[in-house]
């Protein structure tokens, strides 16, 4: 059993105690508010994890995305509206790790509020490492990795648990379905990667996203349009040519460009190396309503489905 299976063992462990605790406390207590009326005010950085937190915490939560549909995380500039939303909120829900380095502390600072309470996703999901010795970062893209996620979702079902103890049964129930569905993620993956030849599992995509992704599912990532976890870095000349023998000399099929990220660089390695650009990956960001990407998990099997087509 790896790290991340025990740790959501013990994560489930204790949401069923805070769970039945928050039960008896609730049955013993007396409330004016119906379940239908009650709700946690969430924010959070990541449209992602608004799916997340509205698949746990269904009509007892609103939640709101700070960065919206197709935006890029890492460079986001939140408005004077953001803050306040920010600073009225019960729970601000961030994916950590330098994901929304740049802008989220300055903006708590701004929101000048004490009273929500701050919770960083990828700080409980064991994360990796990214980069040369000595100058390693830590990797935010842990949504990648289907069974790391399991274990920000024990996260966040703890967190609106201790904040609504009347709606833990709801919290509880929507957690354990949720895991189901993340499981089968995990296993309808495996199967379908499987298609995949050893010689041909190596990625070029447009920052380095997929680090958990390849870690979970045996691919390498050979090669990056922009340097580095983030997308603000801009490659030399160098670097571009550099890629172009990496993508020739290895073969690589194609290189996959993000939703949040411009195709301009993919175009034109893809144009010296003869190699296709895919541009449907969804990495920072869902995609619009009804445009196949809508929720974590359809957004993951459009993913994997287009790696797929084009390495196999």
């Amino acid at each position: 059993m790896d790290g991340s299976s025990v740790g959501i063992m013990v994560k489930l462990l204790l949401l069923v105690a805070v769970t039945t605790i928050a039960m008896v406390v609730s049955a013993c207590g007396s409330s004016n508010q119906s379940s239908s009326d009650a709700f946690v005010d969430v924010v959070t950085t990541s449209n992602i994890a608004e799916d997340w937190v509205q698949r746990i915490g269904g009509t007892r939560v609103s939640v709101f995305s700070l960065v919206p549909t197709g935006a890029d995380p890492h460079a986001f500039q939140p408005g004077a509206r953001d803050v306040t939303r920010v600073a009225d909120a019960d729970v601000i829900i961030s994916m950590g790790l330098g994901l929304e380095k740049g802008w989220l502390e300055d903006m708590l600072d701004t929101a000048s509020s004490d009273s929500g309470v701050l919770i960083a996703l990828g700080e409980v999901t064991g994360p990796i490492t990214i980069g040369d010795q000595g100058s390693e970062v830590l990797d935010p893209h842990f949504w990648f990795d289907p069974l790391r996620v399991k274990l920000a979702i024990a996260e966040i079902a703890l967190t609106m648990t201790a904040l609504d103890p009347e709606g833990a049964q709801n919290y509880r129930d929507n957690t354990i379905a949720y895991l189901q569905e993340l499981d089968e993620l995990h296993a309808w993956a495996q199967g379908i990667l499987a298609m995949v030849p050893a010689d041909r599992r190596v990625l070029v995509t447009s920052h380095d996203t997929l680090g958990y992704f390849v870690d979970r599912y045996d691919f390498e990532v050979v090669g990056t349009l922009m340097p580095g976890v983030t997308t603000d870095g801009e490659p030399s000349a160098r670097d571009l040519t550099d890629l172009v023998d990496v993508v020739t000399e290895l073969g690589v099929p194609a290189i996959f460009v993000e939703n949040t990220t411009s195709d301009r660089l993919a175009k034109r390695i893809a144009e010296e190396a003869d190699v296709d650009v895919v541009s449907s990956l969804f990495t920072g960001s869902l995609s619009a309503k009804d445009k196949g990407a809508d929720t974590y998990i359809t957004m993951m099997r459009t993913n994997i489905t287009a790696i797929v087509e084009a390495l196999r």
